[in-house]
């Protein structure tokens, strides 16, 4: 058994993947990193980059064995607002984290931690943006959502 609670996996998991995004791998932009924790850029980073965060989580259903959970996961893709084009940049990294969840959705083995398939389902949701946070205004935001549905087997 893991060691990380199963939302911490996926979450795990879904930055990877994201951290894969690469023009050789036929995408506009060379991601520079992506992470599942609060991140405070310096002058020395270097951009795109991805954070990836439960939003919400629901418990859909559950028994003495299991619960079965639906989870948002919010994608949110940083560029420097002082970049020449930011808003277009924006525009084709969402394009990006689009792409990448919809390779996701059609091979989960990205979910797959010791032979074993941590979700059930996986899709694209909304809503979808790009903006200039009030709280980054130094960024402009591309956002992609996901829903991810797993169990969340109790043991003894």
């Amino acid at each position: 058994m893991s060691s990380a609670p199963i939302s911490l996996q996926i979450a795990t998991a879904l930055a990877s993947a994201l951290a894969q995004i690469s023009v050789a791998a036929g995408y506009f932009n060379d991601v520079r990193g992506a992470s599942i924790d609060f991140v405070n850029f310096g002058k020395a980073d270097q951009f795109p980059q991805i954070v990836v965060a439960e939003e919400s989580a629901n418990i859909t259903d559950s028994n003495a064995q299991a619960a079965y959970i639906d989870s948002v996961y919010v994608c949110t893709g940083f560029v420097p607002s002082s970049v020449v084009g930011a808003i277009s940049a924006a525009h084709r990294l969402r394009d990006d984290m689009l792409t990448a969840c919809g390779r996701i959705a059609r091979n989960k083995k990205v979910f797959e931690v010791d032979g074993t398939q941590l979700v059930r389902e996986f899709q694209l949701i909304g809503p979808m943006e790009i903006h200039i946070a009030p709280d980054a205004q130094d960024f402009v935001q591309a956002v992609v959502r996901v829903s991810i549905s797993h169990t969340r087997l109790f043991t003894t």
